[in-house]
């Protein structure tokens, strides 16, 4: 098994950010970091990894690519290096026990793989565990399963990218494991407390327009895996959470009936990148 990293920064907190890859580094044979960060400021937030600058290459665009553009980018990077797995990483998660997840993917082979997540924000599990879907931050897929189920859905951009491919990559009949090694400590936006109890997530106006609009066309793409009643809970409960503790309200809400509306619109997109 031969590992390549990536991880896409847009304004990372350097020295947590540093900090986090630094628990995987010595366990990958490369690691490539996406710079989202716009031209002008991309130098003041770039990382360094003294002892490491031979496994450590840095690739951006001239403004934000998002996700799903760069993840396709680092499966044609592997694909044309030869390497076996990709780890895709946020900038903000970090690994407990990565090498000992990588250990347990190679010595034990398991059928049909797509992909390989560990245990978020929690207790794993004793045995692999079958599961619908896989945040894109921590997960190991497999670049040869990536190139024939075609990449990441760049139409997306950002938001439901990873649900989206796990979805076709099970359409496909493979799987997506969860494993009982390893643990990811994962940060959902930038959340605060609302009326001292609630969490709100606090995403952009942007955000929620693509959480929404991609969600329902994730939907009316894969109606068996989605889960319908879950999705509309999750929405709806968003409501009273902005309007009770964020900034923005009526653009937050705006957007969010956008993204209802593009919807209900669109044909589900087709635009992915040639692996």
């Amino acid at each position: 098994m031969k590992i390549v990293a990536v991880v896409v920064t847009y304004y990372p907190n350097v020295e947590e950010t540093t900090r986090n890859l630094l628990r995987f580094i010595d366990h990958v044979e490369a690691l490539l970091i996406w710079e989202n960060t716009p031209l002008k400021e991309r130098l003041a937030y770039r990382l360094s990894f003294p002892g490491h600058e031979r496994k450590v290459y840095y690739q951006g665009a001239c403004h934000n690519r998002y996700i799903a553009f760069p993840l396709n980018q680092a499966i044609a990077y592997a694909l044309e290096h030869g390497f076996t797995h990709l780890l895709a990483m946020d900038q903000d998660s970090c690994w407990t026990g990565f090498r000992h997840f990588a250990d347990y993917v190679e010595a034990h082979p398991l059928p049909r793989a797509a992909a390989y997540t560990p245990a978020i924000n929690g207790a794993g599990t004793e045995e692999p565990v079958v599961v619908e879907a896989a945040i894109t931050s921590g997960t190991l897929y497999d670049v040869a399963v990536c190139r024939e189920v075609g990449g990441f859905n760049e139409t997306y951009q950002i938001d439901w990218v990873d649900t989206e491919y796990c979805f076709r990559a099970r359409a496909a009949g493979y799987h997506i494991y969860r494993l009982p090694a390893g643990t990811l400590a994962h940060r959902r936006g930038n959340p605060s407390r609302v009326c001292g109890r609630w969490q709100t997530d606090n995403y952009s106006p942007e955000r929620l327009y693509r959480i929404v609009r991609n969600g329902l066309l994730t939907r009316r793409a894969y109606p068996h895996y989605f889960n319908t009643r879950y999705f509309w809970k999750v929405t709806l409960r968003r409501i009273p959470l902005v309007l009770l503790g964020e900034p923005c309200k009526r653009r937050k809400l705006a957007a969010m009936l956008r993204g209802v509306l593009d919807a209900w619109k669109m044909n589900h997109p087709s635009k992915r990148h040639g692996c």
